[in-house]
């Protein structure tokens, strides 16, 4: 049998083949069959809005995210049912943010934490302000390590202290009850009285400083502790009061004067909130020389 006859629209044709050129992209010398239509140049088809014109977005893209600000406040990344915030708050992630930090900001706020402690406002917005350009806001990785290294520094002084003004090395028995008060005094003192404050301004209506800055304050105003702990070894009793106070007293600077000037701004009722508040931060504080001078270095 003789084969099927071809479709004229398919036959191929004698001759060279058509050569089209496309001048636009610059493609030359490209040959098709004649029974085939060529394809059209690229940016003149229906689709030019979408592929065709290089100045219209592509079709998938998506609307940039907001990203969450490092170091927000936990009350800032919260949101939903008051399970869910109670939730966030037990979360580790949420915290995350304020372990974020280096050993130089560690020190440069250590040291800022005595050199500063007088100058208004200067260590609460140079140092641990995140508004700052490449500030880091608040943390609670030095406030919790200065508070552990105090409570073991403040245990053994206290025991060092007794060993020395003992009448005799048979008379003197290691107390390591110490190590339980300090660590609850301390604890109290860093982490509970800011959180009971911070409480107080919300109920006063002066939300001027956040609870981690409160927190960040009273952490690293444990700083002047150190020296005078170690001082008080001296066996001379007017000057452990001596180290004593002037520990207090830098540390109550440290704290009273970043928190006086936001605290007095937004106390709308004439200072008839945040004086009361302050003095409260200062008879605080006053307890605490109390308690170190006649629960840790008292004399038998």
């Amino acid at each position: 049998e003789s084969p099927a006859p071809v479709p004229a629209a398919f036959a191929p044709q004698a001759g060279p083949a058509p050569t089209q050129s496309f001048p636009s992209h610059g493609i030359q010398n490209q040959s098709f069959d004649a029974g085939f239509a060529a394809p059209p140049p690229v940016g003149t088809g229906p689709m030019d809005n979408s592929y065709g014109n290089p100045a219209a977005p592509p079709p998938m893209q998506q609307a940039a995210q907001p990203q969450q600000q490092p170091g927000a406040a936990p009350n800032q990344q919260m949101g939903g049912s008051w399970w869910q915030r109670i939730s966030a708050c037990m979360s580790p992630a949420t915290y995350e943010a304020y372990f974020d930090i280096d050993t130089i900001d560690i020190l440069n706020r250590i040291k800022g934490a005595v050199m500063f402690c007088y100058i208004p406002d200067k260590f609460r917005h140079d140092l641990i302000g995140s508004s700052l350009e490449g500030g880091k806001g608040p943390d609670l990785y030095g406030p919790f390590w200065l508070t552990m290294t105090l409570v073991f520094l403040l245990a053994v002084t206290s025991n060092a202290h007794a060993y020395l003004y003992s009448d005799s090395e048979a008379m003197f028995e290691y107390d390591i009850s110490h190590l339980i008060r300090a660590s609850t005094v301390l604890s109290s003192f860093a982490f509970g009285l800011p959180a009971l404050i911070w409480v107080m301004t919300q109920c006063m209506g002066m939300n001027a400083v956040q609870l981690m800055d409160w927190i960040c304050l009273y952490g690293y105003s444990l700083v002047p502790f150190f020296p005078a702990m170690i001082l008080c070894l001296i066996p001379v009793g007017f000057l452990e009061w001596i180290w004593l106070l002037a520990a207090t007293g830098a540390s109550c600077l440290l704290v009273v004067r970043n928190v006086a000037a936001p605290l007095l701004g937004a106390d709308t009722a004439s200072q008839q909130k945040s004086g009361p508040l302050l003095l409260f931060v200062l008879v605080n504080h006053i307890v605490l020389l109390l308690v170190l001078r006649f629960l840790f270095y008292k004399h038998h």
